[in-house]
């Protein structure tokens, strides 16, 4: 669901988009999509994460945390570090264990060279507890950034 990916995306879990069936460029456009979920507000903070079309020429994006990647090599889905498998093919969303708690993850969202503020760090959590533990709809999160 489109919450879920919201969730995930917020809380800095790696993204891996699958799609061997459709084009390129299609992949690409949903990979970067996705990214408007949260933009414009937090847009400068997720830039760095995003690879729209990765392949095994280059696993750099492996290393970063929060990753939101596409690719359409299905190899990817057995050997990838993602938490989240988003499989456009099949129209499914994948849960994976991770071995990194969101806590920690929390800390480093402001990314680059800019430190999140307090403010920003708060606001997140508030985010996550309203999302994970209240399960609060899409209405709830909008108001969250407008006040």
């Amino acid at each position: 669901s489109v919450m879920e990916l919201y969730r995930a995306i917020v809380l800095e879990k790696n993204i891996l988009f699958l799609a061997h069936n459709i084009s390129s460029s299609e992949l690409c456009t949903q990979v970067l999509a996705s990214t408007l979920l949260v933009a414009p507000v937090v847009f400068d903070m997720i830039r760095r994460r995003v690879f729209p079309y990765v392949s095994f020429n280059d696993l750099e994006f492996q290393t970063q945390p929060g990753f939101i990647a596409g690719t359409s090599n299905p190899f990817f889905k057995t050997s990838c570090n993602y938490d989240i498998l988003v499989d456009l093919n099949e129209g499914i969303i994948t849960h994976k264990k991770s071995g990194t708690p969101a806590k920690r993850r929390l800390k480093r969202l402001g990314g680059g060279s800019r430190k999140a503020g307090e403010h920003d760090t708060d606001f997140v959590k508030q985010l996550n507890i309203g999302m994970e533990q209240l399960t609060l709809g899409e209405t709830w999160i909008k108001r969250q950034f407008q006040n």
